[in-house]
């Protein structure tokens, strides 16, 4: 599966962690509102525990700290776009989502600042509406899947996907 952290903020030991969404094919992701739903949490922490499940992410390495912040074990970490990218373009500086999705994808992604306005004072990540968070998470986790079907394809095509699993992950 691949999965996207939605949260308040930045810092990942601050961060409240309003929901996660997760992709488990192209076009097919759910989001999960943990800010509404506290309920889940149980359900959540036995998949997100569960090493026979591998999780993918893009930037998965602030997830995983948000995660733990919040009380979460994740186990069965399999790959991140972000690093696949650094790895199958080392000479770019532009390994951010949004940036992938158009260039790899030819997708323009939903911009943060639709959900929060640009001028200040922008609304805080909990005062969306969960229906906008969830399309806005759920695009990222999707194209984050398509990312990883592609990266996983092109990092076997050029010999790099044991260096990928091995080493960087």
């Amino acid at each position: 599966i691949v999965l996207d952290a939605e949260t308040t903020g930045l810092n990942p030991f601050s961060a409240e962690l309003l929901g996660l969404s997760f992709a488990l094919n192209q076009n097919a992701a759910v989001y999960v509102s943990l800010h509404e739903h506290p309920e889940w949490r149980k359900k959540i922490a036995e998949l997100l525990a569960d090493e026979s499940i591998g999780k993918w992410g893009h930037n998965l390495k602030y997830d995983i700290k948000v995660l733990r912040a919040n009380g979460f074990e994740i186990n069965g970490v399999k790959g991140d776009t972000m690093l696949a990218s650094y790895l199958l373009n080392p000479g770019s500086r532009a390994h951010d989502l949004d940036t992938l999705a158009f260039t790899e994808c030819g997708h323009r992604m939903i911009p943060i600042t639709a959900l929060i306005g640009e001028k200040k004072p922008q609304k805080e990540m909990k005062e969306v509406p969960t229906m906008d968070l969830a399309m806005y998470s759920c695009e990222d986790a999707d194209y984050t899947w398509r990312l990883k079907e592609k990266f996983t394809r092109e990092l076997e095509a050029q010999g790099l996907y044991e260096l990928f699993v091995n080493i960087e992950m």
